[in-house]
């Protein structure tokens, strides 16, 4: 992969990259909202479900937790721009940027026609590479926030926005959605989808890339893991999110994430 920008800190990561022939890319999600610009390549952008095809030029959101996956249908080079930041990186009184990317159901209203936002989107994948630092990241977020103002515009209107039929493996993960801290059973799912059981997970597999144990387990992780970070103890954490034990819990955190529970902590603000 050819890296041609790249910055990070704890709220934002941004990087333009190159990848010249096909590559397979997991199903995963990520703690912070993203915006992935899209400049070549072929393919499909999955999300929780839903697929959105692609050939050049598109711009995909997700937010926290929404499990998504690029597949590929032609070899020729993938470049994109994509940017992770935290909530804590918008302004109080700008809170409502956030809108597109999170006032929706999960795997709906993704994709946004890259060249009806062309003017500010072409101004976020193009950070000069001269700069470095503060410098670098004060002109990232600059880019960033005018960019979400054109996007929070274009997400009340559908002329922007890339439509797909949703998939039936949607009322599994809605079923889900709402019953993520109960405990539930591959029945339960596979009767709010109308599929059977080996249908559920056949379609879990092929579209989430994991089966469905995996997929509640991993959504009541990042749940755990954000009650944490706003000062919820470990303990009360697992309980909430349906663990059966803190040993089971905490084996699976640490697999997950690669850090102890507590490492995530919200630190005291500096008077």
């Amino acid at each position: 992969m050819g890296i041609l920008n790249f910055y990070r800190d704890n709220e934002i990561l941004y990087h333009h990259s190159i990848d010249e022939s096909k590559k397979a890319f997991n199903a995963h999600f990520h703690d912070m909202y993203e915006v992935l610009f899209v400049l070549s390549g072929e393919g499909n952008f999955c999300v929780e479900g839903n697929f959105y095809p692609f050939s050049s030029r598109r711009i995909f959101v997700t937010m926290p937790g929404e499990t998504h996956v690029m597949q590929f249908s032609a070899d020729q080079p993938y470049e994109r721009v994509a940017v992770h930041f935290s909530k804590a990186l918008i302004p109080g009184y700008a809170a409502f940027l956030l809108a597109p990317l999170k006032n929706r159901r999960l795997g709906t209203n993704n994709a946004y026609d890259f060249d009806r936002l062309a003017p500010s989107a072409n101004l976020m994948t193009a950070i000069p590479d001269h700069y470095r630092g503060e410098q670098l990241r004060t002109f990232i977020i600059a880019r960033l926030l005018a960019f979400l103002c054109d996007l929070a515009a274009a997400h009340r209107t559908t002329d922007y926005k890339v439509c797909v039929p949703e998939n039936p493996i949607q009322n599994a993960l809605g079923y889900i959605s709402l019953h993520i801290f109960d405990d539930i059973s591959l029945d339960d799912v596979a009767r709010a989808a109308y599929l059977s059981r080996s249908q559920l997970c056949r379609l879990f597999r092929e579209q989430l890339g994991t089966t469905v144990f995996e997929y509640i387990r991993a959504k009541r992780l990042l749940a755990a893991k954000e009650m944490i970070a706003n000062g919820e103890s470990a303990a009360s954490a697992c309980r909430k999110c349906g663990f059966g034990s803190y040993s089971t819990f905490y084996r699976n955190y640490v697999a997950f994430f690669d850090t102890s529970p507590g490492s995530c902590k919200k630190q005291p603000t500096a008077l």
